[in-house]
């Protein structure tokens, strides 16, 4: 197990930084570490033609809008970067310190969100589904109880939408519910919670409202008249001069309650169907037969 993120980037201890890989491709992860391994290598850079081709490749692959990697950048350094691979090669100004600011930004984000989340999975010798099963703080997760009682019910919600498998089962059920929206504002919201800069939240403060709040929003969520108006005069009337990581805490409330109220309870009565299926497949296998002197070996 690696002792720190630190060890991990820096490669001083190869078995931890692959124990911290397959951590992060196991959970689908990767692309923080991923994007911060190319930066490392972009620093390595020093013809222009080389940096050119590199910074394409990787703005396609880490923020452009087809990503495969999204990593977690703000809009403002995307933008930045946007504009250097999008001019000519000849009238760009490239240095190899292109990616820094995302580079520590992404560093930033594995260290706050992704660190934790491999400490607990480094504990259990397990993926992280199996490790929150056996924690203390969650392993009723799964125990259909849980709706009687609304806070806990919530607490529940807010651990399952950490891990990126049970985010896209939630997603699958909410399509069918007409509330997908309100999973996406949440996560957007998380993310809007951990950026440090002024210029970064009002940035992302205005994406959310445009987004989501907006009369003419491509995904409205169902929020209370009362906190969209106050959220109006904070982002768009006072043009967003007052906004910080709190800025959102009420409307995301609400989004939790939502999930809780609509999606929570068909993702418990997916799962038990599926553990149930589970369970009377393998009741109803049959044991292989044994392997006969002088055959060949049985393979389960």
């Amino acid at each position: 197990m690696a002792k720190s993120l630190q060890q991990v980037l820096q490669g001083t201890n190869p078995p931890a930084s692959r124990h911290f890989a397959r951590f992060a491709k196991d959970n689908y992860l990767e692309e923080g570490l991923l994007f911060w391994l190319d930066s490392n290598d972009f620093l390595l850079l020093f013809q222009k033609q080389d940096m050119h081709v590199k910074a394409k490749a990787m703005f396609e692959l880490y923020m452009g809008p087809t990503a495969k990697y999204k990593v977690n950048t703000s809009d403002h350094v995307i933008a930045e970067i946007k504009a250097v691979v999008d001019a000519e090669v000849n009238d760009a100004v490239f240095d190899n310190q292109l990616f820094i600011k995302a580079q520590k930004e992404t560093e930033t984000f594995l260290e706050l969100d992704v660190w934790d989340r491999y400490v607990e999975w480094s504990k259990g010798a397990g993926k992280i589904g199996k490790v929150l099963e056996r924690s203390s703080t969650s392993q009723e997760l799964y125990d259909e109880s849980k709706l009687l009682d609304r806070d806990k019910a919530r607490e529940a919600v807010v651990e399952l939408l950490k891990l990126p498998h049970e985010i896209e089962s939630f997603k699958e059920l909410a399509r069918g519910l007409d509330c997908v929206e309100a999973i996406d504002f949440y996560l957007d919201v998380k993310k809007y919670q951990m950026l440090f800069e002024a210029a970064d939240m009002k940035d992302t403060a205005r994406r959310i409202w445009k987004m989501y709040l907006d009369d003419k929003a491509e995904r409205m969520v169902n929020l209370p008249a009362t906190q969209v108006k106050a959220l109006k005069k904070v982002i768009i009337d006072n043009d967003c001069e007052k906004v910080d990581v709190k800025t959102f805490d009420k409307a995301n409330k609400e989004m939790l309650n939502l999930i809780t109220d609509n999606v929570y309870p068909a993702w418990l009565k997916k799962n038990k169907a599926n553990a149930a299926g589970a369970a009377t497949s393998t009741e109803a296998s049959p044991a292989p037969a044994p392997a006969k002197s002088g055959g060949c070996c049985v393979i389960s």
